[in-house]
């Protein structure tokens, strides 16, 4: 199998599109268990208490920036790596979490410089066979695509009303509207695993409170016509 990948071990940065696209292609067909004994990294007997690990595993066989979750996966090459499980039928299982929001300094902020647009203007998608009657370590890896977001004028628009939509909600204190909020393609969920994680927000009326963090994610409807367009 290693000789199929054909990966410095362990991988550096790629250093172009063309080279990260290229691996990624490597990588479809095989099973997460032979890219986690190549990757030598112990495979969770389920994904509840690890639920990174797909993208952690997929990350380090790419040769992706680890260090800063701040920036991008491939900062150099202005790429965001995301891992989608779909079921037997290609359709995505779950909404997929894009990046944290932040809640106090969003000041000034304005769509085309927003920490969302950031991290979406370009996606490398990584389809993973995510039913739970298939084994995690048997589960195969699919066909990559990148996905950018300026090549669809409409879909950018949607998501930014979306995104302004939320910041208003922000800028009134209207917090708790928040985790009730679904736009067309954004979802926002709360990221909250305990009472010690909780993040400063400012209230209706201009108080400074703590909150549960919450995330952008991507509507599963929005990743399925993602997915769509590439075989399309």
């Amino acid at each position: 199998m290693i000789n199929y990948i054909k990966l410095s071990y362990p991988p550096f940065p790629p250093s172009s599109q063309k080279e990260l696209m290229d691996r990624a292609n490597r990588l479809a067909g095989f099973n997460l268990g032979e890219l986690a004994t190549w990757a030598n990294i112990n495979i969770p007997l389920d994904l509840k208490k690890d639920k990174g690990w797909i993208g952690k595993l997929i990350e380090f066989c790419l040769g992706a920036n680890t260090k800063s979750k701040a920036s991008r996966d491939f900062p150099h090459l202005n790429i965001e790596l995301k891992t989608l499980p779909i079921d037997e039928n290609g359709i995505p299982i779950e909404n997929t979490f894009i990046c944290m929001i932040n809640l106090i300094n969003y000041h000034k902020t304005i769509w085309e410089t927003s920490y969302l647009r950031y991290k979406i203007s370009k996606i490398l998608w990584i389809p993973i066979e995510g039913s739970k009657d298939i084994t995690l370590s048997m589960r195969r890896i699919g066909i990559p695509h990148l996905w950018i977001l300026n090549l669809n004028k409409l879909e950018e628009l949607i998501l930014q009303y979306d995104w302004e939509s939320l910041m208003n909600l922000i800028v009134l204190g209207k917090i708790q509207s928040i985790y009730n909020f679904s736009g067309e393609l954004i979802q926002i969920s709360s990221k909250r695993k305990n009472h010690l994680s909780l993040t400063p927000a400012i209230d209706q009326n201009g108080k400074i409170i703590l909150v549960s963090p919450c995330g952008f994610y991507f509507k599963k409807s929005f990743t399925k016509k993602i997915i769509k367009s590439f075989f399309d």
